[in-house]
Order: structure tokens, then sequence, then C-alpha cells
């Protein structure tokens, strides 16, 4: 069976999903998901400074035990949202998020116009990994993926320079990703075309161009404070599943150059799609993005923690959270916390630590000063992080240059103060 019908009905009602969805974020001032408020912590940041101190911030020293980057990555969306901060806060990196996300759907539709109708489109609208990418909050990548499919675009009108200039950009802004994704992209183009040598020149311009913002991301502390095999692990996967993003538009595009007319090949991409979505909405936490998008209010099991004398501004703390949302995170930092970590997952640190010791050691890397964690944390990680806590704060002994005591609690959290010793 080639042709299939019930395309525009279908259509409709995808178009009908991805309203809803983006209805359901703006009218969220922060979309509590997995990645999301990585990019609400950085734009406050630098908001603060662009319009309280009249400049642009190199270092972030609310993070990292005070040596992050305040761009790590995303300089782009991520300047644009500090710029219009004053706007409407925290609204303002909700509505960003979203720009990126309409933004890549507008340039795939520019780019490929074999695209654009019937069950084609259906079958890019429900592309698994974009759903991911926007279920998990991934600001900067959507940004960077709008740009590099802008400049394939361009590239294809014969637009050289405009092209380049756009790679440049989605490079800026996600370089761990895009640079594999540029490289990927190239070595498959290269066999296929005529300009083969204005492609890899125009290529290495655009990764010339970008390498002070790859240094940036390479010197990061999250890349200190995590093991080669995690980085590489970690790499590996989250190029593979955003590669996919931008991979499955262009696959489309090249079956429907050959059979446009076999609408069955569509209809069966989307199905599988479906499947596919279905089958990561727990390893991928969807459920997390699902949860951000009905939620009615944030978390406040550190909110009692946050508001009263308990915190003391300029400490680094180390917070163990319920949820992996890294709203509280966020809440600590606004009220004068220095963090330990980056919102990063590998800079987290969410797994266990093989002996007291061994997580001694680990705090006193850190230079971590308060470790508050929540009753949930134990259970929703898997984590022995609390009993450590709890062992080393019973023995009151000196262990790898930290000593640990029990500080101020309430219903919602606990408090236990790190010493060197």
């Amino acid at each position: 069976m080639h042709r299939v019908a019930g395309a525009r009905p279908a259509l409709v009602a995808v178009a009908l999903v991805w309203a809803a969805l983006l209805i359901g974020i703006v009218r969220q001032p922060v979309f509590l998901t997995t990645d999301m408020v990585s990019n609400h912590v950085h734009i406050w940041y630098v908001a603060e400074q662009l319009w309280h101190d009249h400049r642009i911030p190199l270092r972030m020293p609310v993070l990292a035990s005070g040596n992050a980057y305040a761009f790590p990555y995303a300089l782009l969306p991520w300047l644009a949202g500090a710029l219009l901060w004053p706007l409407g806060g925290d609204r303002v990196v909700t509505a960003v998020f979203v720009v990126g996300i309409l933004a890549f759907l507008a340039a795939t539709f520019w780019a490929l116009p074999r695209l654009r109708r019937g069950w084609w489109a259906v079958a890019v609208l429900v592309n698994p990994s974009l759903v991911v990418s926007v279920m998990l909050g991934q600001l900067p990548f959507l940004w960077a993926a709008a740009a590099f499919m802008l400049a394939i675009g361009m590239w294809r009108r014969q637009r050289e320079v405009p092209a380049t200039v756009l790679a440049t950009a989605a490079l800026v802004t996600h370089p761990a990703v895009m640079l594999p994704v540029l490289l990927m992209t190239v070595v498959v183009a290269v066999p296929f075309e005529h300009r083969r040598r204005r492609l890899l020149l125009c290529s290495f311009i655009a990764i010339v161009v970008s390498l002070p913002a790859t240094w940036m991301t390479v010197t990061s502390p999250v890349v200190d404070q995590t093991s080669r095999s995690t980085q590489l692990y970690s790499l590996v996967t989250t190029v593979f599943v955003r590669a996919l993003v931008l991979g499955l538009p262009l696959l489309l595009d090249a079956l429907a150059a050959h059979w446009r007319e076999r609408t069955a090949l569509p209809v069966s991409f989307s199905l599988v799609s479906i499947v596919f979505v279905a089958l990561a909405w727990l390893p991928f936490q969807l459920n997390v993005g699902w949860s951000g998008l009905v939620s009615t209010s944030p978390p406040n099991e550190l909110r009692s923690f946050a508001d009263t004398v308990a915190l003391d501004p300029g400490r680094i703390y180390r917070v163990l959270p319920g949820a992996d949302r890294k709203y509280e995170l966020y809440q600590i930092v606004r009220h004068g916390a220095v963090l330990d970590s980056e919102f990063f997952p590998e800079s987290l640190r969410r797994q266990g630590f093989a002996s007291d010791e061994e997580y001694a050691r680990f705090l006193a890397k850190r230079n971590v000063e308060v470790v508050v964690m929540t009753p949930e944390y134990a259970s929703h990680y898997r984590s022995n992080e609390p009993a450590r806590l709890e062992s080393l704060a019973a023995s009151g002994d000196c262990v790898a240059g930290v000593r640990v005591t029990a500080g101020r609690s309430s219903e919602t959290w606990r408090a236990f103060d790190v010493a060197r010793c």
C-alpha cells in the first residue's frame, strides 16, 4: 500500500497536541523538568550582573564551589534571556525555551520543504528524540538545533556565508553536541556534495571561530568533577539521542526525495515513533516533564531553610532534594548560597559512596561546608549518602580531613555542618 488516507486529520491532531504542550509549558513560570532549571539559574545570574553591575560575567561563583563559568555553553539563548529578564523574570526563560522549540520546527520545515505536508509533516512532529528534548527542557540544544537546521537550509540554497554563520552559532550554543553532529553531517554529505571543498572550508571556519566556546565547555568544572568513563558515556549517549532530532528529519527528507507518494513510509515511521515515546517515558524521565506541565506550585521542602537564618549566604552547600527537578537548588542559590556542583547530572553526583572515607574525601575536595538533605532523597535516588552523613555525624571522628556534625533540622530537611580538621 503506497498511499494512506487521513493525513489532514492526523496532522491537525498532532498540531493540537503540540499546541497544548506549548501552552502547558508557557503557563509555568518555571517548567520543572530535569534540564530546564539550569537555564533559569544561569540566566538569572547573568541578568543580575548585567542589569545591576553593567557587565557580562565570565565566571559564576555561586556554582561548583565558586569555580563555575557563567557560559559553559548556551551563550546566545542565555544572553538573550538575561537581556530580557526585567520583562518577566523566570517567565522570560520559559518564553526563550518555547521560542527555541518553535524556531526548530519552523527551521525544519523551511530547510526541508518536502516534509511540510501530509504524513511527512506528521512524522517530523512525532520524532521521539524531539519529544524527549522538549519534555526534558533542553533549551540550549534546541536553539543550537534550530541554527544548524537553518544552516542546512541556507547551504541548500547556495547561501554559503549565512550557512557558515549559522553553523558557527550552533557550535557556540552547544559545542559538546553540535561539533560531533557537524562532523557526522559533513562525513555523510561529502560523497554527494558537488561543493565538497567549500563544504569542508566552511565547516573548518565554523569550528575555528567557535573554539573559545568549545574551550569553555571542556574546561568547565563539571569535567574535573566526573571520571573519564562517566564523561565518555554521557557524551556518547547525549550525542546519539540529540543527533536524532536533526538526523531523523534529514532521513525523512531523503526518503521523500525518492518515494514521496509512498505515504506508508511516514505513516510507519509515525507509528513507530509513538511507540518509542511510550517506551522512553520512564527511562528518559518524561514523567518528570509531565509532572512539570501539570504542577500548580514548585516544591517547597526547602523553602523554610532558604527563608530562615539556617541559610548562611556565601557558604558552600551540598543540597540533596527529593526529586530531579533542581528547583530547590535554584531556590538556595537565589538566597545567597554557593553550591558545590553545577546543575548537570554528572556534577550533582547522585550515586552512592563505597565508604565513609570516600565520602569524606568527596566533601573535602568540593570544599563543602553544609549538607542539606530531604527525607525523600535516599529513596528517590537509591543513594547511601544520607547513611554516610549519619555515620560520620554519629562518630564525630575526623575522617579524611573533615568532621561532620548534625545541625539544624525541620520536618522537611536536615542540615549537617562539615568542618576541616
